[in-house]
């Protein structure tokens, strides 16, 4: 069974936004320090992404708490900020950090995927030149980013142009996106345009309707407000982008070819629920339907706790925790810090699992 997934990403971790500490050299009460600025940064950026994505930010944070999560984020690079500002590397700016904040809290969805200007940049200016070595993208003078390629330190480049190699969102020039497929800088696809399946992904503020991964088959990006209109007992379809309105679910009605779904009213603790985009049951709760159940045709399963640190994973994808926790080879795992064990990318709060432990995402490791 193939079930409907978004993936939303977070502002990028390369931190446009404030840090400071020892060296700054401005003694203003605006002047926020390092140790401020996860809850300055996460705050801000949380809050940016709730305006843009609306209800549907809540569905996938599924119980958890944005500014902790992505604070700690944030908080876990403060070391390798502060190195840079030490060694001369980079030079703060504390008394811009109110006007970034600000800027990022105004910003429209479209405006996420901007880089290089604005408060936000002035923040930290990199001393570092173009073909240089670094192991920070703040490191690098004139909005210039390292790119670490195969050796460790990397090299200060200009941000890369539409058509050219990429890693990550972070190498391109502002408003274009690091293609997942092909590693490229493009524009993302805009309202109506054709998405997935080998083509660009869609900006923020846009969900891909239709689009089959498994089958290559490309969809069209509509706003999030179009995609969730379907009310109470309406049709529903999670496959080509026909979704609930807000409070609503996507529930199978029954297992055909293709599937059957309808719009439904969320369920209490320990209902009876049926698969369905978002799950039926509440935050720390998921419908557990067998799978040998499903094999035989019947959907009906019941809410149950999301599994804890240590249990197995659940749900028919075996992929479900309690909140705050991930499936990290099989089994349920809390969120780890630095150097902790992981399997997977997901379990870290770096995202970023290196040789089984959990790295910096931020730094040349």
């Amino acid at each position: 069974m193939k079930f409907y997934r978004v993936l939303i990403a977070l502002l990028p971790l390369t931190l446009v936004a404030a840090c400071g500490g020892d060296d700054d050299d401005d003694d203003s009460a605006a002047s926020v320090p390092l140790e401020d600025l996860p809850a300055t940064y996460a705050g801000a950026a949380c809050e940016a992404y709730t305006n843009c994505l609306g209800p549907l930010f809540e569905v996938f944070l599924a119980g958890e708490d944005c500014v902790t999560n992505f604070g700690k984020r944030v908080d876990e690079q403060l070391p390798d900020f502060q190195q840079a500002i030490d060694d001369g590397r980079v030079a703060y700016h504390g008394d811009q950090v109110a006007a970034c904040a600000a800027d990022l809290r105004s910003r429209q969805c479209a405006e996420l995927q901007q880089r290089g200007s604005g408060p936000c940049e002035a923040v930290f200016t990199g001393t570092v030149a173009l073909g240089e070595s670094c192991s920070l993208d703040e490191e690098c003078a004139g909005g210039a980013f390292c790119d670490f390629g195969a050796t460790c330190p990397g090299t200060c480049r200009e941000l890369a142009a539409e058509g050219d190699e990429c890693n990550e969102d972070d190498d391109c020039a502002s408003g274009l996106v690091c293609s997942d497929a092909d590693q490229i800088c493009e524009e993302p696809a805009g309202p109506g345009d054709v998405c997935q399946g080998g083509n660009a992904d869609c900006a923020l503020g846009y969900m891909c309707a239709g689009a089959d991964e498994d089958m290559n088959q490309p969809g069209n990006c509509r706003a999030y407000d179009e995609v969730f209109s379907a009310g109470d007992g309406d049709t529903c379809d999670p496959d080509n982008g026909v979704l609930c309105q807000s409070g609503l679910t996507c529930q199978i009605e029954a297992i055909a070819d293709p599937l059957e779904w309808s719009c439904a009213q969320k369920v209490g603790s320990g209902d009876t629920c049926r698969p369905a985009f978002p799950d039926q049951c509440p935050d720390d709760e998921y419908c557990n339907v067998p799978p040998a159940m499903i094999a035989l045709g019947m959907i009906d399963g019941t809410c149950e706790p999301r599994p804890g640190a240590g249990d197995p994973c659940g749900g028919l994808e075996s992929n479900v925790c309690a909140p705050n926790l991930r499936c990290n080879g099989g089994t349920c795992k809390a969120l780890t810090e630095l150097g902790g064990g992981c399997m997977v990318d997901a379990v870290c709060y770096s995202e970023h699992c290196v040789d089984g432990e959990c790295a910096s995402a931020n730094s040349c490791e």
